[in-house]
């Protein structure tokens, strides 16, 4: 993305209720709008309205998704090449570690 871009929503919490919509953020340059909803398959939250001239790569749900499982099975290579290398894990094969990965990732999300 290039140029700048405002996105605007209602606010509604119990100090400040208004059905206009509000500028809640201003995107820039190499900034990314719209993956949460791509991510949960929800209808778009907000509006975004072109602050200034700029350009913008739209990308379909299909090939974003494409490119998500693409970069977790690169962190997952990268994680597996680094404990395939650690002297306690040297022998394990392939499914005990990727069981340890599985285990390291379900901890750290836990709290």
């Amino acid at each position: 993305m290039k140029g700048e871009l405002g996105l605007y929503g209602s606010v509604s919490n119990k100090n400040i209720q208004s059905n206009q919509a509000s500028l809640v953020s201003v995107f820039g340059e190499g900034d990314c709008l719209g993956n949460l909803e791509m991510t949960l398959n929800i209808n778009r939250i907000f509006t975004v309205e072109a602050l200034t001239d700029g350009k913008l790569l739209k990308i379909d749900r299909v090939s974003f998704n494409k490119h998500l499982r693409n970069l977790e099975n690169q962190k997952l290579d990268a994680d597996f090449n680094f404990l395939e290398n650690v002297e306690i894990f040297k022998g394990w094969n392939r499914d005990q570690l990727i069981n340890i990965q599985i285990d390291c990732m379900s901890r750290k999300f836990k709290n």
